[in-house]
């Protein structure tokens, strides 16, 4: 009887590691990679990205079809990841151990002129007053990369963003002192970099910016700025121009001067393009790349209480145009919603919240501008929240537009840190293919 009981209760658990094993997600093959500094076997599961960095995603259909973006862990590691579209594998590269863990902590991806690519991150969010460049030794590979090439500047440093502008590259960063400030330093090899400059301020606010480049004339760039939703006195956003060609920052109509560039100026004196609603406050999601005379920024406006539904909004070119409900903000000491990131500037894909019962249903969409209004395109993905809170946030559309990437996973509501349980969604917008 005894032995009857035992093959029956074998059975059982045969039978049941069958069906786990048929729920469980099969990954694409990952492969072990040698990056100088650390080495681990990775994949797409764990990594996390934030607004204010610049590019993070980028494309190549060169040598081979390639994507690459930057990422953090929740372990803490800062690195590169790549999906391989020729034989279908992941893999990503750990560059650098911060402190500790923090969404804030990713990093710039871009690829040079001479098809090598490059990664540039900071030690963490105001750990440090460097920022690193990667290179790696072989174009259209991120197999190996030389060692790392620290830029220190005059405070500690958050966040980055890229240019190539001129024959040169140029790094911007948030660094703070006594104050938030933004510094830039430039290079034309990517090894040898200028005495950062610092260019704009604020006063005990906490500010961002987000820069852009203007398609029309290179050497210029697009200043957007404005305080954080809930822990400055002012939210409304800003415009202003970066003209490396002439040596001046301009206002919001590109010829007012507001300064020399070596000058440090307070945000606030860039002209409001977007005023808050009464009751109301913002946050800035992306900036399209646009001529220097049209402009398309997208924001959510909600109010300060966070209990009101959102609602996404881009501003074109003076006038103000209504896309649709976000839902509500979450993770509420930061303040966090889905996102819009641009296609181009009458195009969109926006992570969005139904805002009902049982915290709602995600949506993943694609969106365009036709007919004098925003239209949806597409659903490319929609899911229940449910009461493990599963989110979907923060697209991102690749440099070259053709891949769009968002983050699938949760963040601790119970605590004040960055205690996030995150993955990437990878969809290919030119073959409309959800890829993982």
């Amino acid at each position: 009887m005894k032995r009857i009981y035992l093959l029956f209760s074998l059975a059982v658990l045969l039978t049941c590691q069958v069906a786990v094993q048929a729920q469980i997600r099969r990954l694409p093959t990952v492969k072990e990679v040698d990056c100088n500094y650390f080495r681990e076997v990775g994949s797409v599961d764990d990594m996390a990205w934030t607004w204010w960095f610049g590019p993070q995603v980028w494309s190549c259909d060169d040598y081979k079809s390639k994507l690459w973006w930057g990422y953090t862990s929740a372990r803490g590691y800062t690195g590169i990841a790549e999906y391989d579209a020729t034989d279908g594998t992941f893999r990503k590269v750990h560059l650098k151990k911060c402190t500790w863990n923090d969404d804030h902590n990713n990093s710039v991806v871009v690829m040079l002129p001479d098809k090598r690519v490059a990664c540039i991150y900071t030690y963490g969010h105001d750990k440090s007053n460097e920022v690193y460049v990667r290179i790696s030794t072989s174009y259209e590979s991120i197999d190996e990369f030389e060692d790392a090439i620290p830029i220190k500047f005059a405070g500690t440093t958050t966040y980055i963003q890229y240019f190539y502008m001129n024959g040169k590259h140029y790094i911007f960063t948030r660094t703070r002192q006594d104050t938030y400030k933004w510094a830039w330093t430039c290079s034309e090899d990517m090894v040898n970099w200028t005495e950062p400059v610092e260019f704009i301020t604020a006063t005990n606010k906490r500010y961002y910016i987000k820069l852009q480049r203007v398609t029309d004339v290179d050497g210029v760039i697009r200043i957007v700025a404005y305080g954080h939703p809930t822990q400055s006195t002012d939210c409304r956003i800003r415009m202003g121009f970066i003209d490396f060609n002439d040596g001046n920052i301009y206002n919001k109509d590109g010829k007012t001067v507001v300064t020399r560039l070596g000058d440090c100026f307070d945000y606030t004196e860039l002209d409001v393009v977007i005023p808050n609603e009464e009751g109301k406050v913002m946050r800035l999601f992306d900036v399209a790349a646009c001529p220097k005379d049209e402009c398309a920024i997208a924001v959510a406006s909600f109010t300060k209480d966070i209990k009101t539904d959102s609602r996404y909004l881009i501003y074109k070119n003076g006038n103000i145009q209504d896309i649709t409900a976000g839902g509500l903000p979450f993770w509420n000491y930061s303040v966090y919603l889905g996102g819009v990131s641009f296609i181009d500037k009458d195009r969109v894909a926006l992570c969005r919240n139904d805002g009902l019962a049982d915290y709602g249903t995600d949506y993943v969409e694609l969106w365009k501008f036709k007919g004098g209004k925003w239209k949806k395109e597409k659903c490319l993905h929609k899911e229940k929240v449910g009461e493990k809170i599963i989110r979907n946030l923060r697209p991102i559309v690749d440099y070259n537009g053709r891949y769009l990437l968002w983050q699938r996973g949760c963040y601790d509501h119970r605590k004040k840190g960055h205690t996030f349980t995150l993955e990437a969604k990878i969809y290919d917008l030119k073959t409309d293919t959800l890829i993982r």
